[in-house]
C-alpha cells in the first residue's frame, strides 16, 4: 500500500476517533448537556466541577486512551521512514478531530487530555515525569490549564534530551494546536 493512501487512511480514522467527545457521552448519561453547562467546553475539567469529580476523571481517562491510539503508528509491521508521517498525520487529526467533531454538535473541545494522550504514546517516562510534577501543580494552584501547559512543556522537553526528534516535534505540533484552539474557544490562553 503507498504510504500516502495509508496517510489519508490514517487521517481520516484519527479525525473520527478525535470526534468522539467522551465529556459529552458522559454528561449526557448524567441527564448533563455539558456544552450549555459551566464553561460550556465539553471537557474533562467541566465534567469534573460541573457533575462529578468520578465523572471528571473517567473522561480525562477516556480521553487520554483515545490520545495514546497513536501508538499504533509505531508498530513494528509499518517501515521506519513511514512511522514519522503516520504519527503527525494521526496526532494532528485527533486534534482537530476534538476541535471540530464530526458528530452531535457544532464544537468540540480543547483537546488537553487527548494532547497527553499523545505525549504518553510518544514517551511514557517523560509523560509520567511531567504528569507527577503537573499534579503537584494542580493540587497547588487548582488551574487544569496551566498545570496542562507545565506538563506538555515538561514533556516537550525530556522528549528531546531522550534523542526522539519526530516526537519533540509532534508534541510541539499538537501544544500549538492545542493553544490555538483554546485562544479561539476562550479568546485567552491558559486561563
Amino acid at each position: 500500500m503507498s504510504i500516502y493512501i495509508l496517510a489519508i487512511t490514517c487521517g481520516i480514522i484519527a479525525y473520527l476517533i478525535g470526534s468522539n467527545n467522551w465529556a459529552y457521552l458522559i454528561a449526557k448519561i448524567n441527564g448533563v448537556d455539558i456544552v450549555k453547562t459551566g464553561t460550556g467546553n465539553p471537557g474533562a475539567a467541566n465534567v469534573y466541577r460541573e457533575i462529578s469529580p468520578i465523572a471528571g476523571i473517567s473522561v480525562f481517562i477516556a480521553d487520554l486512551f483515545t490520545g495514546s491510539l497513536v501508538f499504533l503508528t509505531r508498530l513494528s509491521w509499518i517501515e521506519e521512514g513511514s512511522q514519522a508521517l503516520l504519527l503527525i498525520t494521526a496526532s494532528v487529526m485527533i486534534m482537530i478531530g476534538t476541535a471540530y467533531p464530526l458528530f452531535r454538535f457544532k464544537t468540540g473541545g480543547t483537546g488537553l487530555a487527548k494532547c497527553i494522550g499523545i505525549i504518553f504514546a510518544i514517551n511514557p517516562l517523560a509523560f509520567l515525569i511531567s504528569g507527577i510534577i503537573a499534579l503537584l501543580f494542580l493540587l497547588k494552584t487548582k488551574n487544569t490549564g496551566v498545570s496542562g501547559a507545565l506538563a506538555i512543556f515538561i514533556s516537550c522537553i525530556l522528549t528531546f534530551i531522550s534523542s526522539d526528534i519526530v516526537g519533540g516535534i509532534v508534541i510541539i505540533i499538537v501544544a500549538t494546536l492545542l493553544a490555538a484552539r483554546t485562544k479561539i474557544q476562550y479568546n485567552t490562553l491558559f486561563d
